[in-house]
């Protein structure tokens, strides 16, 4: 399992606040479970992404994690869902394409590579990425 970004782009980037970047900061985001393409979404809020799943991580009791973005009217462009003893990823916009169960170590795993990528995208920027991710 991995969600894995590209192309980060800062350029309609318009303002300081941390909603500033969370809106605007992109890259062409792809999650891929073995070879299976689960999303696949250029342009997607990558920062958004990291800092929805930092909160994720951080819940003492961790439920289904959907993202609501503010980029988007659909909550769970990113989904990560409990099924049976592992969790699944999928997306709203494409439900019926699913990852195969993961353990709890495997999911936090990919979720804490793809913060600490885009932290060091954010960071190569100039900006620090606890301010902005948390």
């Amino acid at each position: 399992m991995q969600f894995h970004h590209e192309g980060i782009d800062f350029s309609e980037l318009g303002g300081d606040l941390v909603t500033d970047y969370l809106v605007s900061v992109q890259a062409d985001l792809t999650i891929v479970d073995r070879d299976v393409v689960i999303y696949d979404e250029p342009c997607f809020p990558v920062a958004e992404l990291a800092w929805s799943l930092t909160r994720w991580l951080r819940a003492v009791e961790r439920q289904d994690f959907r993202l609501d973005s503010l980029s988007s009217s659909l909550i769970g462009l990113v989904t990560i869902a409990r099924e049976g003893n592992g969790w699944v990823v999928f997306s709203e916009q494409s439900s019926h394409v699913r990852s195969g169960p993961v353990s709890d170590d495997v999911i936090e795993a990919c979720a804490r590579d793809f913060i600490s990528s885009v932290s060091r995208d954010l960071t190569a920027y100039g900006v620090d990425p606890d301010r902005i991710i948390g």
